[in-house]
This record gives structure tokens, sequence and C-alpha cells, in this order.
């Protein structure tokens, strides 16, 4: 047990991260990068690690002891070895925090974000894996669990859009009214426009299957695509200023539902490759899409609908009990 007298050795903390659900999967030389920046931290019983209405500034990796954690009033259950507390809130830049208590004596590894933006923006296959694990976690989350979640708003098109291709510069002005990169830079988004093509479908278009290989994402211009997926989960309808497969695609993950149009639909479409590729390239763009996918996930454990106690646990890293009870009190909210 880590304590204020023990320092973990090197090899130790290699041996902990492996354990980590989004970052163990890395090569070995990437996990020692990450290794390098973690600062050991123990605190008493009682003690705070993260306080709610502060942005979160560091991701505290528990090593020993309990965290409990509390957001708007309410319990989220609680946090134990190998959990990542404040991990989504930071990455998607969350201004409101969350409570977080050490209920009993707590050692962790802590990542402060000035590193974590360090980590990323120097070494591309961890931000990348990063992204892909929490694109996964979103598709695992909405494949398996009925959701009253919205998910990031529609794009507003062109002024001058009327059913015509749209030009470069179009391009542009359509991808930054896009939730992830309404903030990326204009040459990010130009270099991102280049490799969009526009695709046209008539009414009644299978685009795919549910189990289906991903890896091309449609941003719709017009029309209505109706999505089917697995029973007991609802059809949903996703319309214009949608990207539609996205997720799953940078989550390298099959399709989990089956994607018809309705009606005629005009789309730019553009290869999963193509996208990461401009992530590579610009750091800013890929950091926007991360902090868009993250807030996304927040706003499905805040609306407490989950149907299934584990996924709470799985992502917050909270006891099973504490989740299943803080799920029931917000079915009766």
């Amino acid at each position: 047990m880590l304590n204020e007298g023990r320092s973990l050795p090197h090899f130790e903390r290699l041996l902990y991260l492996k354990k980590l659900r989004t970052i163990g999967g890395l090569p070995a030389a990437q996990l020692a990068v990450v290794a390098e920046y973690l600062t050991e931290r123990y605190f008493p019983r009682g003690s705070t690690l993260l306080k709610e209405g502060e942005p979160i500034r560091s991701i505290h990796f528990v090593v020993d002891g309990k965290v409990h954690l509390r957001r708007k009033g309410r319990d989220l259950g609680h946090a134990g070895p190998s959990a990542a507390v404040g991990g989504l809130g930071l990455l998607g830049r969350d201004e409101e925090g969350v409570h977080a208590i050490a209920e009993t004596d707590t050692s962790t590894l802590e990542l402060d974000s000035e590193a974590t933006r360090e980590i990323l923006e120097d070494h591309f296959g961890v931000l990348h894996h990063v992204i892909r694990d929490t694109c996964a976690q979103l598709v695992h989350v909405a494949s398996t669990t009925p959701l009253d979640v919205p998910g990031p708003a529609p794009a507003r098109l062109p002024p001058t859009f009327s059913g015509r291709e749209l030009d470069l510069v179009e391009r542009i002005f359509f991808l930054r009214q896009t939730a992830p990169f309404s903030h990326s830079s204009i040459e990010a988004l130009a270099e991102l426009s280049r490799g969009l093509v526009e695709v046209r479908f008539e009414p009644g278009t299978s685009l795919w299957e549910r189990g289906d290989p991903a890896g091309v994402v449609f941003l719709l211009l017009s029309g209505t695509v109706v999505c089917t997926p697995a029973a007991p989960l609802q059809p949903f309808r996703l319309g214009t200023g949608v990207p539609v497969g996205g997720v799953e695609s940078v989550a390298e993950l099959p399709r989990w539902y089956d994607a018809v149009t309705e009606g005629r639909v005009i789309a730019l479409s553009v290869d999963v490759e193509a996208l990461i590729d401009a992530f590579e390239d610009h750091f800013g763009l890929a950091m926007d899409y991360l902090a868009e996918i993250s807030q996304w996930l927040l706003r499905i454990f805040e609306s407490m609908k989950l149907n299934k106690p584990r996924g709470l646990q799985e992502f917050y890293g909270c006891d099973e009990d504490a989740v299943g009870k803080a799920v029931a009190e917000a079915g009766q909210a």
C-alpha cells in the first residue's frame, strides 16, 4: 500500500497502469511515458481530492483506498483501486467539477491537466488511443441501454445552400457549426474539408446493416436517416446537420444499427482515416473532438437513467451497490 512514507517504484507504476481501462492497452513504451508524469499523492480519510464547482485540473488514479463521489446533490458511488477520478471531466473541459472525498485513507497517482495536455500533444499514439476508447465507451452505452440524452447540436447549413454542391468555403462554414469543431482553426477545417466527398442517396437506400464494418462518416446536408438498433432499443432518426456513423468509426467497432435513408439524402462523406490524419496534424481539432465525446458521456451519466448500474460502475469506478442505489433514487425523482 502506498502511503506517506513509501514511494511506488517505476515498475510498479507500469503494472498498475496496465490495469486501467482507458490506457491499460497502450504499448509499454507509451505507458512508460505516462508513468513518468505521475505524482504520488496521499489523502487521509476525510480529505478532498476534487471540489465541485471548480474546473477539474487533475486526474487521480486510485491505487489504494476508497473515494466518495458526489455531483449536483447526487451520490455517484465510490471509486476504488484502478478508478480514474476526474478523467472524463478533465477531458470534457467540465467547469462544474465533482466532489471527491477520501472515504478511507487513500493513495493516488495524480496526472494534472498540464501534464495530460503535454502527453497527448507530444504522443499522438496516446491521444488516438484515448479518443478511440472514449468513443468505444459511448458506443457501448448507446448500443446496450435505452437513453434519453441529446447528442451534439446539429450544424447549421450555409444560408446559400439550395441542394447544389458546396464549395470549399461553404464546407468550412458547415464544419465550423458542428459542436466538436466550433473553435477549431480554419487551417484544420480546410484540411478536413478537402477530404469530404458529396454523396446523394435515393429514398430507402441502405447505408449499412448492424454488424457491418464501420469506417465512413456521413454529415447530413439534407434528408433523414432512420437508425434501427437491436431490440429492445427503439429506432431513432438523424437529420440535417448531424453526423451519422462517426462514433463507431472512430472507435473501430462494427455498426450497431441499421441505417436507411428516409426520402432523398444529400451528405458529405469522409473516411475515418482522413479524419484521424487531420487529428494528427491538428492537435486542437483532436482535443475539441475528444472534449465533445467526453461531454456527451457526462450528460448520459448525469441523466441517471441507465437501466444497468454496471454501466456507471465501469466509467466512474464506483461500487455497484452504491451506483444501483443512486440510479434507483434518480428514477424516483
